[in-house]
């Protein structure tokens, strides 16, 4: 028997996306490893939607090919694209953020982004203590 040690605690393994409410499509760790989106070769991603299925695609670019692109912003992990905007034209920008599954098209080689796999995504925000309200007047339980 021959075992293999676990050393990557903490780190996330799992290909999935966010999109905030302010417009940011996010692409985790585990999306940048399992698709091999190399930072030193993609600079630039296309956008596409299908309103009939409700998937963004995104098309990984090396170069700007002068037809509408965004910027990808690489973290020490992640990957981020603005797009704001295209949200906002196909009215699908969230109401908070949420995590998607996505997969990769070979035959497109785009990365589809399902949004009507839409999870919202947990956040400090969401401690019991910042949900409790008091009934009798709506403020909040705290005192200043």
């Amino acid at each position: 028997m021959a075992f293999e040690r676990f050393s990557q605690v903490g780190q996330i393994f799992r290909a999935k996306a966010s999109i905030s409410t302010f417009g940011m499509l996010s692409f985790s760790s585990g999306a940048r490893q399992r698709f091999n989106i190399d930072e030193t070769k993609y600079k630039f991603g296309a956008l596409f939607f299908d309103p009939d299925t409700r998937i963004i695609g995104v098309k990984l670019l090396e170069t700007d090919d002068g037809q509408g692109v965004v910027n990808l912003r690489y973290r020490d992990k992640g990957l981020d694209l603005a797009i704001k905007s295209f949200l906002e034209y196909y009215n699908i920008l969230p109401q908070q953020t949420s995590l998607y599954e996505i997969e990769k098209d070979e035959q497109t080689d785009m990365l589809l982004v399902k949004l009507n796999t839409a999870k919202a995504r947990k956040t400090g925000k969401d401690t019991p203590c910042n949900k409790e309200v008091n009934s009798n007047n709506g403020d909040t339980g705290s005192s200043v």
